[in-house]
């Protein structure tokens, strides 16, 4: 495999959208709540909030499951794309607007008030997701995670760390401020 030849973008890209989207996902769920007031903060109807504020996190873990499973390669990324597309345009709305909502990205995790860097950031994943899709199209490339087994036992794993990182780092946060 000789350097420069682009062998590691499509699985680079792929783990890259897996950890963003994993982390994304189950770090909603782990705050619903505050999902459904980012979605509010951003313009959506507090009817369509509670729903969305559900699919969305379902969304991104279902682009992580497609991303993992080889034939679903593309799907995922153009899932992910579609998201980052949305995310980029809610967040440039809100720019134009003159407002700043929390964009709660990665829920208790991280959230801070949306502004270029988020859309910066969103831009860049709206690339990095495009690339792999038109990429994984023809071939999906080298499996990067085939080590962790079946596609279920992989998002088991992802799931389990997310999570795991989630539920552990909000209480990391309220001791270290004693």
């Amino acid at each position: 495999m000789p350097a420069g030849d682009g062998s590691l973008l499509l699985p680079g890209g792929r783990l890259l959208l897996v950890a963003v989207f994993a982390l994304a996902g189950t770090a909603k769920l782990a705050d619903l709540p505050g999902s459904r007031r980012a979605l509010t903060g951003f313009g959506v109807p507090l009817s369509l909030a509670g729903p969305l504020g559900l699919l969305l996190p379902i969304g991104e873990l279902a682009v992580v499951l497609a991303l993992l499973w080889p034939p679903l390669v593309w799907a995922g990324a153009a899932g992910a794309a579609v998201l980052a597309l949305v995310f980029s345009a809610a967040i440039g709305g809100s720019l134009w607007r003159g407002v700043a909502p929390s964009c709660h990205c990665f829920g208790q995790v991280h959230s801070r008030p949306a502004g270029w860097p988020t859309l910066l950031r969103n831009v860049g994943l709206l690339v990095v997701a495009a690339t792999v899709a038109v990429a994984a199209w023809r071939d999906p490339g080298p499996d990067p995670l085939a080590w962790f087994g079946p596609p279920p036992v992989r998002l088991a794993a992802l799931l389990c760390c997310s999570s795991m990182r989630t539920v552990t780092l909000p209480s990391t946060r309220a001791s270290a401020g004693r």
